[in-house]
């Protein structure tokens, strides 16, 4: 059985060009070009709004992205559900990998970095990707995004484990460039309880 049966879908170009438009604007706002607490320093930046518009289309008109509104501090989260459910959606890049692996396998990440972010819950995305560029390690052609699940604010701070800069993550390869708290794909929450356990219906 798929654990992720319509929870995955194959990226339009319509969202890659926002994605796109966004990370620009976001990466233009630091001297640096990048996030304090983005992980990869600004380069997965366009993979995160990926998953913020794929998380407001699944949610559609209870819904609502902030992270690219100015007005809005969206160091802090990235979308409103149901107009006052904070949700901070953190994504990671993929070459592709089965969703069983995905699921049996995958690790979600927050990094230490986010420690000033109190969301009501968090929402964990992946990206897949045709190709890495092996020397910058760059990302080309997102294909297909899977929203994991999701967790509270409060279960995950009971529940992750800590890792370590340095330490490598078994479930892409990925060697950790800061502090950061992870938890099992396994242990999420399937996105389609959370209308009901929010008492949006």
């Amino acid at each position: 059985m798929n654990p992720y049966e319509g929870c995955r879908f194959k990226i339009s170009q319509t969202a890659i060009n926002w994605a796109h438009e966004q990370a620009q604007a976001v990466n233009n706002k630091k001297k640096q070009g990048h996030l304090n607490n983005s992980i990869l320093k600004g380069k997965g930046t366009e993979a995160g709004f990926l998953g913020e518009y794929y998380w407001q289309r699944y949610f559609k008109e209870i819904s609502e992205i902030i992270s690219s509104d100015p007005k809005a501090d969206y160091y802090n989260h990235d979308i409103l559900i149901g107009e006052k459910f904070r949700c901070e959606i953190k994504t990671k890049q993929r070459r592709y990998w089965g969703y069983n692996n995905l699921f049996s396998q995958g690790e979600a990440s927050v990094a230490k970095s986010s420690s000033h972010q109190t969301p009501h819950l968090y929402g964990f995305t992946n990206v897949q990707y045709e190709r890495q560029d092996p020397n910058t390690k760059e990302w080309f052609n997102p294909e297909i995004i899977t929203l994991l699940g999701w967790m509270s604010y409060n279960d995950f701070k009971r529940n992750k484990q800590q890792w370590q800069a340095g330490q490598k993550d078994k479930s892409n390869g990925f060697v950790v460039h800061q502090d950061m708290d992870n938890i099992k794909h396994s242990e999420l929450k399937s996105i389609k309880t959370l209308i009901k356990e929010l008492e949006l219906e």
